[in-house]
């Protein structure tokens, strides 16, 4: 969903020990007006795609026929917000295939 990372915009990027050493003389050697640029880039990036009310839009927006979350209690509240959870109702699990059960007939597919 994310756009990749770019570096010298929005990452330092490396593939082994030696490039990390050069990365870490890159980033110290940088003048301020650049960390500065890269700062805001990075933060631009992280509102853009991976705050939590950016993640649940993207999620909206999304074409796909089933979407699968982790972390379900804490992360799943923004994209459904409002909505009764089994986990809030410990009742409300049993019976259904046990809490993964009932979270996805309560979702369900989004089609």
């Amino acid at each position: 969903m994310a756009e990749p990372l770019k570096n010298g915009e929005t990452c330092l990027e490396f593939q082994n020990a030696e490039g990390l050493v050069s990365m870490i003389e890159r980033a110290l050697s940088m003048d301020d007006r650049n960390v500065a640029r890269m700062r805001g880039a990075v933060r631009d990036y992280y509102d853009r795609f991976l705050a939590p009310k950016a993640f649940a839009e993207e999620l909206r927006r999304s074409k796909a026929g089933r979407i699968f979350l982790n972390a379900e209690e804490n992360s799943v509240r923004f994209v459904f917000p409002g909505m009764v959870f089994p986990w809030d109702d410990p009742a409300g699990a049993q019976g259904r295939g046990g809490r993964r059960g009932a979270m996805r007939q309560r979702i369900g597919d989004r089609r």
